[in-house]
Parts: C-alpha cells; structure tokens; sequence
C-alpha cells in the first residue's frame, strides 16, 4: 500500500492537522418585532475557514526560506487539498499561512527527502468556496 502524503496546492506534508469544511448553505434568519416565527432566505454557498498545520522535512536551511515564499505565493490562490485519506478537494482559498517552527534533525528518514537536515512546521488558514 502507498504511503498518503497529505498536500496543499501540490505541496507535499508528513502530515497534516485540521478538518477541511467544505462549502454549504448559507441561511439568513430574519425575526421581526412583533411577527411569531422567523423568515429563511438562502444566501448562497461558502465555508468556514479552516485552520491546518503541516509538517514538512527539508534538505537544508536555505530550503526552509524558499520553501515558506512558495507557500506565501500560495495566498488568493484556489487550490485542490488532499487529506490524509487520500480524499482531494478542490476550489479552497489560501486565506493565509505562516511559519510557527523551523529546527534541525539528525538522522531524518521516513519523510519526503532522503536526508533531511530541516523540518518545517507552518500553519494554514483555508476556505472552501463553490
């Protein structure tokens, strides 16, 4: 069985945290002073964002730089999300991303390259659209 690398607008993780959301029906609830009951008028589609973190073995500590601008590039980008479950999901908006951690390994195996020296942990916001 091949081993599912979770990815992000076709950047490959070790793993990745966080539910995707996807797009759903958005209600507008009215009440009126005086009315029993309440209006429902349909608004449309659109999704919660989302918060994922990632984790992410890298080649060397320039990588770690590199890597984060391809992932800033990725802000105001749709792209197509796979999960842990091997499930893609397309049309999610990169709302935001940052670096929350970069450190040293010694010995790395098991990730995407085959030695590591860096790991990258950044966190991601993420909103489903239609």
């Amino acid at each position: 069985m091949a081993i599912v690398r979770p990815a992000i607008g076709g950047q490959t993780f070790i793993s990745m945290s966080g539910g995707l959301d996807p797009a759903g029906e958005l209600l507008d609830i009215t009440h009126r002073q005086g009315v029993d009951g309440v209006s429902v008028g349909k608004l449309g589609k659109d999704g919660l964002t989302t918060t994922h973190e990632t984790l992410r073995d890298l080649p060397s500590a320039a990588s770690v730089k590199t890597t984060m601008d391809t992932y800033k590039g990725l802000i105001g980008t749709l792209v197509t999300v796979k999960d842990e479950l091997d499930n893609d999901r397309s049309n999610y908006l990169v709302v935001s991303v940052r670096q929350i951690r970069a450190f040293k390994v010694v010995g790395g195996s098991g990730g995407i390259e085959a030695t590591p020296t860096h790991m990258l942990r950044a966190e991601w916001q993420l909103r489903a659209t239609t």
